[in-house]
Parts: C-alpha cells; sequence; structure tokens
C-alpha cells in the first residue's frame, strides 16, 4: 500500500491513519475529508455558500500500488 502524507501537514492522529488504511483494503483507494472551516461565497455578490453542504479533502491519501500501476499500464497501451 502506498501512503501519501503532506510533510506540512504532521498532526493526523493515529485513528485518522488507521480508518484510511482500513477503507483503503476495503475500497481500493481513499482519501480523507473533514469539515468545511472556512467561509465560502459566490463571485456574483448572492449569499453565502452553506459551508455544511462541503467537505474539504485533505492528506492522507491512500491507494493501492497495484490499481495505480494498472491504470498506469492501461494508459501506455494507449500512446
Amino acid at each position: 500500500m502506498h501512503v501519501h502524507h503532506k510533510r506540512a501537514s504532521p498532526f493526523v492522529s493515529e485513528d485518522i491513519i488507521s480508518d484510511n488504511i482500513r477503507v483503503c483494503k476495503e475500497k481500493g483507494n481513499v482519501m480523507s475529508a473533514s469539515s468545511a472551516y472556512l467561509l465560502y461565497g459566490k463571485n456574483d455578490g448572492d449569499q453565502n455558500i452553506n459551508r455544511d453542504t462541503f467537505k474539504v479533502l485533505t492528506a492522507p491519501q491512500r491507494f493501492l500500488y497495484k490499481i495505480i500501476v494498472s491504470i498506469c499500464e492501461e494508459v501506455s497501451k494507449r500512446d
């Protein structure tokens, strides 16, 4: 299993890492997400967007190496 983690974001809990590994084993890949904490708005001057309807994608992300190799091999055949 390959792990991608931004070294600039070192404060990831053990629970998140464990859950990340579990889901990756079940599904083949996983991307962590958290609730949105910033305010969101529109450029057209309309009202703010309800941030409770957003999730922020973040590190760590994981994927099974064999899936990525398979995708790369498939793309190589197209060239």
